[in-house]
C-alpha cells in the first residue's frame, strides 16, 4: 500500500478501487483508481474538474513507505488548471521575477549592509582621513538602488500592491516592512 493514500484511505474508502505502491530506484510510485465522481457523505475531489497541481518531493526515512520526511525542494505550481483524469506533459511556473526580487534583496540587506555597517563602524581607525565614509556611502547608495530595483521587480511581477485587508495583518507584513 501507498503511505501517501493510507493515511486518508479510511475516509474515501467508497470512492477508491484500487491503490498500489512501490519503493524503485529511489522514488515512491503510487497508482491509485478511484471513481471519478464520488458520491455520498464523503467530502472529496471531482476529478472531473479542473485542478492547479502542486507538486513536491520528499525523502524516506529509513527507506521504508511507511516513514515520507518532510518536503525537501520548494513545491513548484502546474501553469494553470489542468484535467487530471487526461496524461499529458504539465509545464510548471518557473516565476524568475520572484526569483530575481529574492536574490536580490538577500543580497542587498544581508550581504551589502553589513559591509557598509562595518566601514563605518570599524574602519575610521584604519582608513582615519575619509576613505572608510567614501566606501560606507558608495556601499549604501549601492543598497539604495538595488532595494527600489527589487521594490520594481516584484511590482512588475504583482501588477499592483497586494494587500488582504480581510486577512490577518502578520501574514501581510512583507509588503507593508519589507
Amino acid at each position: 500500500h501507498c503511505s501517501c493514500v493510507q493515511q486518508r484511505r479510511s475516509i474515501m474508502n467508497q470512492s477508491i478501487t484500487s491503490q498500489e505502491g512501490a519503493y524503485v530506484d529511489g522514488s515512491v510510485v503510487c497508482h491509485i483508481e478511484r471513481v471519478l465522481t464520488p458520491s455520498g457523505t464523503i467530502q472529496d475531489y471531482d476529478l472531473s474538474q479542473l485542478y492547479t497541481l502542486l507538486f513536491a518531493s520528499g525523502s524516506f526515512r529509513g527507506g521504508r513507505m511507511e516513514s515520507l520526511a518532510k518536503h525537501n525542494a520548494v513545491p513548484v505550481v502546474s501553469d494553470g488548471a489542468v484535467n487530471v483524469t487526461i496524461p499529458q506533459i504539465i509545464g510548471v511556473e518557473g516565476k524568475p521575477l520572484i526569483k530575481a526580487h529574492g536574490i536580490i534583496m538577500v543580497f542587498t540587506w544581508i550581504g551589502l549592509v553589513n559591509i557598509g555597517i562595518l566601514l563605518a563602524v570599524h574602519f575610521k581607525v584604519v582608513w582615519p582621513t575619509g576613505e572608510w565614509f567614501q566606501g560606507h556611502r558608495a556601499i549604501m547608495l549601492l543598497v539604495w538602488g538595488l532595494t527600489v530595483i527589487g521594490v520594481i521587480i516584484i511590482f512588475v511581477h504583482a501588477k499592483e500592491w497586494v494587500y488582504d485587508k480581510s486577512n490577518h495583518a502578520v501574514h501581510n507584513a512583507h509588503p507593508i516592512v519589507g
